[in-house]
């Protein structure tokens, strides 16, 4: 999954326009990004790629770019 298509997953589980997200873009910036929205986002990514995403590593991220970043690392070969 490419970096925009995975931009595409996190808008879609947020429900926000894909436009608003880039990898620069705070997620605390983001409104619909709140606890429920990473359930979203968790579920998603679990779904399509089979990544987990530990709570304590979901703290650390700040930005959209954090996120692609750590999907890119651990995706299934």
């Amino acid at each position: 999954m490419n970096s925009e298509a995975l931009i595409n997953l996190l808008a879609e589980a947020l429900d926000v326009d894909p436009k608003v997200l880039a990898p620069d873009t705070r997620i605390d910036s983001v409104a619909e990004w709140s606890s429920i929205g990473w359930l979203n986002i968790m579920a998603g990514l679990d779904e399509s790629m089979g990544i987990q995403i530990p709570v304590k590593t979901i703290r650390g991220f700040r930005t959209v770019g954090d996120v692609v970043a750590y999907v890119g690392e651990h995706r299934a070969s």
